[in-house]
């Protein structure tokens, strides 16, 4: 079995916001569940982009928005042409879904067909500066990450509430290539079963550059666990 590499360190000389803290608009549940009920109508890949890749002139705030496009992929996999399908209420959205799209996608399997349904789940995580920090995506682009996370996690682990605070190294394939726990109030079994499953399940868009070369980089999130 591939090992995976698993950090958890606290940086000492730092002490950063604390994102382990529940933020009043950092619930995405009742909106998510719309947007993938909506997404699973089609056999389509839905993109999770972060604040970092919002088009200028958007409010801080506003209700996700779905955009839905038609890509037609090269020999490569790479988009070369994207129209959008489904638009959302924001101009600007539509057109950023499709140059996301353009920059970002590539396929991760032989391209069996030209044209894919794309979905840009487009859903602002905070208003607050310092916790954007938390949810930092470095322009690395999670496919549906609320579906990384499984039972899987909790094998071995004591149940608890709380949350890990965490980063996944990101390479140009789009593979996690390794998880670090930047800040947890769970066991360390819990953080160790979180990293291992997260780097096994996560697909993610690599970043761009200005070019459109892409390049590695560091993502981070927060898996906050709730015990029912």
């Amino acid at each position: 079995m591939l090992a995976v590499p698993v950090t958890l360190t606290v940086p000492a000389d730092a002490k950063p916001f604390n994102c382990l803290s529940p933020g009043t608009a950092e619930d995405r549940k009742q909106n998510v569940d719309a947007l993938y009920s909506e997404a699973k109508a089609y056999p389509l890949k839905v993109l999770d982009p972060g604040d970092d890749l919002l088009p200028l002139g958007m409010p801080d705030l506003f209700k996700p928005q779905l955009v839905i496009t038609d890509a037609e992929l090269d020999q490569d996999g790479r988009v070369s042409d994207c129209r959008v399908r489904q638009q959302s209420k924001f101009q600007v959205l539509n057109a950023a879904s499709c140059e996301l799209v353009r920059n970002h996608y590539v396929a991760r399997q032989p391209v069996g067909s030209k044209k894919q349904k794309i979905a840009v789940d487009w859903t602002p995580r905070t208003a607050d500066p310092e916790r954007r920090a938390c949810f930092d995506r470095n322009g690395t682009v999670p496919i549906a990450a609320s579906l990384w996370t499984t039972s899987a996690i909790f094998k071995g682990a004591k149940l608890q509430n709380g949350a890990a605070f965490i980063a996944l190294d990101v390479g140009t394939a789009g593979v996690a290539d390794r998880c670090t726990v930047l800040a947890a109030d769970v066991s360390g079994d819990l953080q160790r079963n979180l990293c291992r499953v997260v780097v096994q399940r996560a697909t993610v868009l690599p970043a761009a550059d200005g070019h459109g070369n892409l390049v590695p980089a560091r993502m981070k999130m927060v898996v906050r666990f709730i015990v029912r």
